[in-house]
């Protein structure tokens, strides 16, 4: 019996994996997909490239038992609380976010150290401040998780909750502060406390109860100041860093409210140089000094539009009183000397976003002032190239800007591009211009109050009202290629054109109701009032 010797296979040895140091520093999101990170900070692009939201980093081993704070120490001298501090996980995940995260998009647009250095220190030092952080940061990351997966709208819900605890625990905590013996660091801590709850409630769509924060933040600045000079001097810096933000919310809250003039008390204006005596030597450009002067010089703006222009201009027809056209002139003579001494130096900085965004602010009033005793709309025809170069200069900050990058949400408390945009698109009756401003606004991301696609769809039903469109004609005409020719200044007459418009927004049913005015029987007629209500 003969037997048959098969022959054997080789066994196929698998190559050996290339033995790698295992990374500890990418953020939360890569580690449960076990994928790479490319640490990219506020949000890696592994996660925002593939449209998830990035949870964050852990923190490093010298801030992980959370008692080390980058920065330097705070000049806030008061009793710390080191055993309540962050007490479970929820709350230093929360605090880390608002550490990588939100610091940085808070602050978008001047970078104030307030949100990085301060605000951090003085969470640190008083159990209110920490409390309205911790609501801050969730519900801002709530917000940045809206239109993500299931799973991260779920984890939204616990994130509202977490907020809520944390917001009502720091408004009795801020009472139980004011009720103490000492009352040397009760009006920094309601300072600080109250941008904190303006920015928890504009994230939870309540601009109501925002504005009456805000109301309160006044009236404690308009108070005098405790006479203990010690502890005083130290906290002089912190509020000499708040003052600009309560000032950039006091003017937004005035330009966003058609009736609200500013309510803080506002420096007086500078003497302006007398042209004889030739031009006066200019201190070293600031950009944050350049941006505080134009924000005193719009809430200038907006109180003379609230209390004076807005009575004659609608309610008055005929010639303009001297005094009036006096006050006009003298804001025009001030916005004047703003430019000549920081033009120059902003055109310098064509890539700085920052820059940028003061040139748009600086347009958009020029505008405003310009135009605002004149009874007809045509009056904004002769700024066609002001209009432009407020497209332009947008759609340059929205390629220079860092947090265009990622495919997340993103908000800030100042206003940026929103409103320009969206003044752009109702006054400038040039159908190309008004079109890209709509388009960028659509593009845009929240500012605040200002929510893009609340405004953009009301600007776009006016584009229709006054070019003669039917309702949604503008957008479906867009996406089928097949526009018309853009209408010119000239081509809309001004019966046809909106004088103002009002808006009253119902956020549970993402409508907004719009209110608008036209005089179709020319000045001598009533005003025509007309009522829409549109979906967004």
């Amino acid at each position: 019996m003969t037997s048959t010797c098969q022959p054997t296979k080789p066994i196929r040895t698998m190559p050996k994996r290339t033995a790698h140091t295992k990374t500890r520093t990418g953020c939360r999101t890569c580690k449960i997909r076990r994928v790479k990170c490319d640490e990219t900070r506020p949000a890696c692009r592994r996660c925002s490239s593939t449209g998830r939201i990035c949870d964050g980093y852990e923190p490093t081993n010298a801030i992980r038992d959370w008692s080390v704070i980058t920065g330097p120490p705070s000049a806030l001298s008061a009793t710390s609380y080191p055993d309540e501090w962050l007490e479970d996980r929820a709350s230093r995940e929360s605090f880390d976010f608002f550490r990588t995260v939100s610091t940085s998009e808070l602050s978008r647009f001047f970078g104030h150290s307030f949100w990085a250095r301060s605000l951090l220190c003085a969470s640190h030092q008083f159990l209110p401040v920490k409390s309205a952080l911790l609501a801050v940061a969730a519900l801002h990351r709530r917000f940045k998780s809206l239109g993500q997966s299931v799973l991260q709208q779920a984890k939204g819900l616990v994130l509202d909750s977490f907020a809520s605890r944390q917001y009502s625990k720091a408004l009795r905590q801020l009472v139980s502060e004011m009720g103490k013996a000492d009352k040397s660091h009760c009006r920094i801590v309601s300072q600080i406390c109250g941008v904190l709850f303006i920015v928890i409630e504009v994230l939870q769509g309540n601009e109501t109860q925002a504005l009456a924060h805000l109301d309160g933040i006044i009236r404690v600045l308009d108070e005098p100041p405790h006479q203990d000079s010690t502890k005083e001097a130290l906290i002089t810096d912190i509020e000499q860093e708040l003052r600009p933000i309560i000032a950039r919310f006091d003017v937004e809250a005035s330009i966003f409210s058609t009736r609200r003039p500013p309510g803080l008390v506002l420096p007086q204006l500078p003497r302006l140089p007398t042209p004889c005596l030739g031009i006066p030597k200019t201190p070293k450009f600031s950009l944050n000094r350049a941006a505080d002067e134009l924000n005193i010089l719009l809430a200038y703006l907006s109180r003379f539009k609230r209390t004076q222009a807005n009575s004659f201009r609608y309610e008055t027809a005929g010639d303009i009183p001297l005094p009036l056209l006096l006050a006009q002139q003298q804001l025009v003579a001030q916005f004047q000397h703003w430019w000549c001494t920081n033009g120059g130096s902003l055109s310098a900085m064509a890539t700085a976003p920052s820059a940028t965004l003061l040139r748009i602010h600086y347009y958009t009033a020029w505008t405003m002032l310009q135009c605002c005793l004149d009874a007809e709309e045509t009056a904004y025809d002769r700024y066609h190239n002001e209009f432009a170069d407020i497209v332009c200069w947008a759609n340059a900050w929205h390629v220079n800007s860092p947090q265009t990058t990622t495919l997340t949400r993103s908000f800030t408390a100042d206003m940026g591009i929103v409103f320009p945009l969206y003044w752009t698109a109702i006054r400038c009756r040039d159908g190309k211009i008004r079109r890209a401003a709509l388009f960028q606004l659509w593009h845009s991301d929240q500012e605040g109050v200002w929510i893009p696609k609340i405004h953009a769809r009301v600007a776009e039903r006016a584009i229709e009202i006054e070019e003669g469109l039917a309702p949604r004609s503008l957008r479906s005409a867009h996406v089928k290629g097949t526009a018309r020719p853009f209408l010119m200044e000239a081509d809309i007459c001004e019966f046809r054109r909106i004088h103002c418009v009002g808006l009253d927004v119902d956020k549970s049913n993402q409508s907004v109701r719009m209110t608008y005015h036209r005089r179709l029987n020319g000045l001598d007629g009533e005003w025509d009032i007309d009522q829409e209500w549109l979906y967004y």
